[in-house]
């Protein structure tokens, strides 16, 4: 037992309200006491009640202020900043920590030097109309080994002293930042584990809703997807992180494949091009009324593959600025 650890819990934030005070009940509950913690809300100048409930807790919070560029990404870099402990769990706001993650991922950090973050088993549940949906048990595909990762995806426990070294997550990604912070890593030889032990429950919608699709577009998260893509650090990471978004990535490429069909049709002016879009958005729509069984899914589907793909094309043409230079003020509230 390890009586003299201090952990940092940092909760990244935006218009939280329905889901932050089942996050921190969960979080004060299930870090054993015998630990020295403290939990800081890192908030993206949530503009509901977020900030308001969370200051009926005994944490600390810091407000990204309102002309900084807004995502988890920057909230994580900030609260990592700040954080006093030794060790650092990230947790997003609408999941919950399950008791006896952090006594056993502790242990192991402290033994495995190489080791510089652990993930565990996660559970997602889908809420819609205040009931659950559907559910997955096994989100990260821990099943019961310890198993390497990549890289953690929304919370996980790391050693604070080599997330330092490697420069801290990168705060001007939209998305991907826990992939392209652990490409740095191992490029350090640092390595990250998922362990069979129950570590968070995550409260969401069923990723099919249309709100859900808006809610991520507006978060600019695919534009995430192309920064990530372009910064990859070596070439075998770009593969990893191409295989990781394959799904996406199929899409984008039928973009480019059809940009390229328009502007040959326009320079050569032979209307024979447009059959080589039409024809594969054809099949493409087939497909999806194949896998959907409904006209109106099928076209859903294809109108939002079609947006997620352009904005990955917006992000592989956007280079993150210098992460040096983004503010390193935040208010306490």
């Amino acid at each position: 037992m390890h009586k003299d650890i201090f952990i940092s819990m940092i909760i990244p934030s935006k218009n939280e309200e329905k889901n932050i005070s089942r996050c921190l009940d969960s979080l004060i509950k299930n870090v054993p006491p015998y630990f020295r913690s403290e939990i800081i809300l890192a908030d993206c100048h949530s503009n509901d009640k977020t900030t308001e409930i969370a200051k009926k807790y005994p944490i600390r919070i810091l407000q990204l202020k309102s002309g900084w560029q807004h995502s988890a990404a920057a909230a994580r870099y900030i609260g990592a900043r700040f954080a006093k402990g030794e060790f650092i769990f990230f947790i997003d706001a609408d999941m919950t920590l399950e008791p006896g993650f952090m006594e056993e991922a502790i242990d192991i950090l402290i033994k495995e030097h190489h080791v510089a973050a652990i993930g565990g088993k996660g559970k997602e549940l889908y809420i819609k109309d205040g009931k659950i949906s559907g559910e997955i048990s096994d989100l990260y595909g821990t099943k019961d080994r310890i198993k390497q990762a990549r890289f953690l995806g929304g919370a996980g426990l790391y050693k604070k002293a080599p997330l330092l070294e490697c420069g801290n997550f990168n705060p001007y990604l939209y998305a991907s930042e826990e992939n392209e912070l652990a490409q740095r890593l191992r490029k350090n030889n640092y390595s990250f584990i998922f362990i069979p032990r129950p570590m968070i429950t995550h409260y969401t919608v069923p990723t099919n809703e249309w709100e859900e699709f808006i809610r991520k577009k507006r978060m600019h998260l695919f534009i995430g997807i192309g920064q990530g893509l372009r910064i990859s650090h070596s070439f075998r990471y770009l593969c990893e992180t191409l295989f990781y978004y394959k799904e996406f990535l199929f899409f984008l490429f039928f973009i480019l494949y059809s940009i390229i069909m328009a502007i040959s049709a326009f320079i050569l002016k032979e209307k024979i091009y447009a059959l080589f879009i039409i024809l594969p958005v054809c099949i493409l729509f087939l497909y999806l009324l194949f896998k959907k069984r409904s006209i109106e899914q099928a076209g859903i589907s294809l109108i939002k593959w079609a947006m997620i793909s352009i904005d990955i094309f917006r992000g592989l043409l956007k280079r993150p600025l210098d992460p040096k230079a983004y503010p390193t003020d935040p208010d306490n509230i």
